[in-house]
């Protein structure tokens, strides 16, 4: 392996993640990145404001394996990176093969690889001055990480004995760079997600103090369901508040529907299903919610939902109510971070209810006087 690197000092950051990048992916091929062959090449070195070969070593040479400086366009330093590699690359092959070479010492394999480039390298030598176009032919090979053989996942001990054509080493290296890049894009909407939802309960959290003290109880109602929608994978939604002689739910809010689905399902003698869940006070997160809450006995208010998070409002272990948000669409997933974040908000909820709950009896008692 060849790790070419920018030699100007705007690209020296460049070079490190590069270098990282490069050590991630031979091991997401199984390939220990301290043992594989490796020469450096300090390319550009005819460009300005150049990093110092003793720095270039300080950054990227861990190893101490063979650098060369290099003007790749003009071909200086391009056939003795490849000698290089090559010397390194046989040494390898040897020193896996045991005993079968072991008459063949590293001073005779130099002299070997030396005799064969004497020639080119004297005509490259001659030649360096002239700005030579690079040409390469290659297979084009399109993967996706839905493609890539099993084997050459992450999973499973560094293998030392990986053997691999040429095309099928390509198709391995950039099947598993699409997923680090992959991996790389997922972290970073996941941080930014996060933060986003970081961000919006605090932003709950100081509404909520405001609204207690101001007696404007609607509007953290509608921010919560709508904080709620759009943080995660629904589309629709209700904040419920128990009516306990009733049995029933009051809708408070409703986005996307002209009725809570779950209030509208009525069980004889007990009330509806939505005052039965929060009685329960336990959240409901589910895919499939025809097998998760009605098994073989389908309800037809429930025709059209796919997903649904119930979460209770509770609050010194009373139950004030609920906010349930629904998936109308097939194949919306939710993960841990909107697990948590629902159940952060229903917890600011519940203390909020029963906030102003106590501020609504001060105000009564204080119009009473």
């Amino acid at each position: 392996m060849v790790f070419v690197a920018d030699s100007q000092r705007s690209r020296e950051e460049y070079n490190k993640k590069s270098l990282a990048d490069l050590k991630t992916n031979l091991k997401a091929n199984r390939i220990d990145p301290d043992k594989v062959p490796l020469v450096l090449q300090y390319n550009k070195q005819d460009l300005r404001d150049l990093v110092t070969v003793n720095e270039l070593n300080a950054d990227l040479n861990d190893r101490k394996v063979p650098a060369f400086n290099a003007v790749a366009i003009r071909g200086k330093g391009v056939l003795e990176t490849l000698a290089a590699i090559l010397k390194e690359a046989t040494k390898a092959a040897i020193a896996s093969n045991g005993t079968h070479f072991s008459r063949l010492n590293d001073d005779e394999l130099n002299a070997t690889v030396e005799k064969i480039f004497a020639p080119y390298l004297k005509r490259a030598s001659q030649l360096s001055g002239e700005v030579r176009p690079v040409t390469s032919r290659y297979k084009e090979v399109r993967l996706s990480s839905r493609d890539m053989d099993p084997s050459a996942r992450s999973d499973g001990p560094i293998r030392g004995d990986l053997t691999l054509e040429p095309l099928d080493l390509l198709s391995r290296s950039v099947g598993s760079s699409i997923v680090i890049a992959e991996d790389s894009s997922q972290e970073a909407k996941a941080a930014d997600k996060i933060e986003k939802m970081r961000k919006d309960l605090a932003v709950l959290g100081e509404l909520t103090a405001k609204a207690c003290a101001d007696s404007d109880f609607d509007q953290v109602h509608t921010k919560t369901v709508d904080l709620a929608i759009e943080n995660t994978a629904f589309d629709c939604g209700s904040l419920l508040l128990i009516n306990d002689e009733s049995k029933t739910m009051g809708e408070k809010i409703l986005r996307g529907l002209k009725r809570d689905p779950l209030n509208a399902i009525e069980i004889k003698s007990v009330g509806t299903l939505a005052y039965q869940l929060a009685q329960r006070k336990e959240a409901i997160l589910t895919h499939n919610v025809q097998d998760r809450l009605f098994c073989s006995n389908p309800s037809s208010e429930m025709e059209g939902i796919h997903g649904l998070a119930s979460y209770p409002l509770v609050a010194k272990n009373f139950p004030l109510g609920l906010i349930n948000l629904y998936a109308t669409r097939p194949g919306k997933l939710f993960g841990q971070d909107e697990e948590l974040f629902l159940t952060i908000l229903s917890h600011i909820l519940g203390l909020y209810l029963l906030s102003s709950f106590y501020a609504l009896k001060l105000n009564s008692l204080s119009s009473e006087k």
